[in-house]
């Protein structure tokens, strides 16, 4: 994840935020240290890299492996925005009010501790003994949709709007919509593999 994650963030902000930028002078891709990294991008390829691997090699099913890492991911997600707040980036709107941070939305702080909320609760279901990969969807659910809601108050450039959504609250409603149809999918083929044992 370490390598597949920071690959895949920086490819989306390449193709979809600025790249006729990178275009004009292709050298550009490797000046990481000028920022350029979406979330979203780093996530969808460590996914699709980790189902790719887990299905050739099989030596874990990959949603062993996905409940096992939720809660670091939420934490690291946490963090990570945690470090945007230092960094000044991703900032929000302007705000006339006492938790406001220099007159804007703290918006990095909003997710922060959206994800740290998030974290308590997946440690407390981790417990539960939940079926195989509901822990991870749960969280893909949950964080996409805080992330989605916080997206109306951020104000930086964050590539073109798609319908007065940015590609961010996009992204967030395939994950909300794919999660919630892969944990009623997983849970139904559970208990049709409980009725048929009961049956025979």
């Amino acid at each position: 994840m370490l390598i597949t994650i920071p690959i895949g963030a920086r490819l989306l902000h390449i193709f979809y935020e600025a790249p006729s930028y990178y275009a004009e002078a292709p050298f550009r891709v490797f000046e990481v240290w000028k920022g350029g990294f979406v979330y979203f991008g780093g996530l969808i390829f460590s996914i699709l890299f980790f189902a790719f691997y887990f299905k050739k090699y099989r030596e874990r099913t990959f949603w062993q492996t996905a409940d096992f890492f939720t809660p670091i991911l939420s934490l690291g997600t946490g963090f990570g925005r945690l470090a945007c707040f230092f960094q000044g980036c991703c900032f929000g709107k302007n705000l006339d009010a006492f938790w406001s941070f220099r007159g804007l939305h703290p918006t990095q702080l909003y997710l922060f501790f959206w994800e740290a909320g998030l974290f308590l609760i997946l440690l407390r279901l981790e417990k539960l003994k939940l079926k195989s990969g509901n822990l991870f969807l749960i969280w893909i659910v949950t964080s996409a949709f805080g992330r989605f809601i916080v997206e109306f108050y951020r104000n930086d450039f964050r590539g073109q709007m798609i319908s007065g959504f940015s590609i961010s609250q996009v992204v967030s409603f395939i994950l909300m919509a794919c999660g919630l149809c892969l944990f009623v999918a997983l849970n139904k083929l559970n208990i049709a593999f409980k009725d048929s044992n009961k049956k025979s």
